[in-house]
């Protein structure tokens, strides 16, 4: 057991980092660059909350914070 522990070498929670890759952020940044006024995809997943209240705050607060960021609007299927 010993052993293992000595490998890790980052323990920390998940976060964002671990689930957009490196890759994808400069793929975004370099199709905003080229056409900033072009529509981006952007699939996000979200934990389901059995709580209807809180599936509806937890997609606005996303939307907002999307907007806030970016000035864009989202769509839902």
């Amino acid at each position: 057991m010993e052993v293992l522990f000595s490998q890790l070498i980052d323990v920390r929670p998940w976060g964002p980092q671990d689930r957009i890759l490196p890759g994808a952020i400069a793929a975004w940044q370099d199709d905003i660059a080229r056409a900033p006024d072009a529509l981006v995809r952007l699939e996000v997943e979200l934990w389901y909350h059995e709580n209807a209240e809180k599936r509806t705050q937890a997609f606005q607060a996303l939307e907002g914070d999307i907007v806030a960021a970016v000035g864009w609007s989202c769509t839902t299927p």
